[in-house]
């Protein structure tokens, strides 16, 4: 384990008995809202924790997909993080027996990053979500729709809004320029989601930020 509280942010890798309710320690010190786990030896889906899914943690995403929150009861055992611990059970995706992982553990730390979800309007005037921090990058997914992919925004590819250049961590393809209706306003102290897309403002939306200037004033664009 490698760990940084100060940051909300560790790296964990551990080797699976196949035993539920197996625990992994992942050294925050506070509950990991988002936990990203891989399996490093066989070619399986990247599964995703987040606080703020609709039934979490018996529902789960999978980074490379597309698909809606799936129930899964034997990836993180159907229990919470703790300040201390994630739980898995017995899917291969977390704990098969002799198998080897590797977990990505975030916590929300003020000033420099946040974690949470939204109700989306599928509306120019969508929500605005309050980060108290400018984001330098925003992960979005739509938790309850399949076929939706994951979105990531960020100021280094939009500079100015409207931001409307964004990458899809499920997908092989080269950024993409948004038409009308894929857009968001990066903001002092969080974003504005301006779009019709379902895939970025509608049902309920997980989202993860960032900021551009952890721990210092942001400014507006």
């Amino acid at each position: 384990m490698s760990a940084n509280p100060t940051a909300g942010f560790s790296v964990v890798t551990w080797t699976g008995n196949g035993t539920a309710g197996s625990t992994i320690g992942h050294g925050l010190g506070v509950a990991p809202a988002m936990i990203i786990v891989k399996q490093r030896n066989a070619s399986n889906d990247w599964v995703v924790y987040q606080s703020s899914i609709p039934s979490s943690p018996s529902k789960i995403l999978y980074l490379n997909l597309t698909n809606a929150a799936t129930t899964d009861t034997a990836t993180f055992n159907n229990t919470n993080p703790t300040s201390s611990v994630f739980s898995v059970g017995t899917s291969g995706y977390t704990n098969g027996s002799g198998s080897t992982y590797v977990a990505y553990c975030f916590a929300a730390v003020s000033g420099y990053s946040a974690f949470g979800k939204f109700t989306g309007n599928t509306s120019f005037d969508g929500p605005f979500i309050y980060t108290g921090f400018r984001p330098r990058f925003i992960l979005l997914k739509n938790a309850d729709a399949a076929s939706t992919g994951w979105q990531i925004f960020d100021t280094s590819r939009s500079p100015y809004n409207l931001a409307n250049v964004r990458l899809e961590p499920n997908s092989s393809a080269a950024e993409v320029t948004g038409s009308a209706g894929e857009y968001m306003d990066i903001l002092s102290n969080g974003f504005k989601v301006r779009s019709l897309w379902t895939t970025v403002n509608a049902n309920t939306m997980i989202y993860a930020a960032f900021s551009e200037n952890p721990f210092t004033i942001s400014r507006a664009r």
